[in-house]
């Protein structure tokens, strides 16, 4: 039973680890892109994100 909830608790935190991972990386995207936006190059934005 131990052994059970010991690998159930594991394979949550690898799940939240990769959910972390996947928030980093789009806030990182929106860093860039608003970086982008302040330089004044918002053409090339809207055609990344279309």
């Amino acid at each position: 039973m131990l052994v059970d909830e010991n690998a159930h608790y594991i394979a949550n935190s690898k799940r939240s680890e990769s959910f972390n991972r996947a928030c980093d990386i789009r806030n990182l995207h929106a860093q860039v892109l608003s970086s982008v936006k302040a330089r004044g190059f918002s053409k090339a934005e809207d055609a990344w994100l279309n």
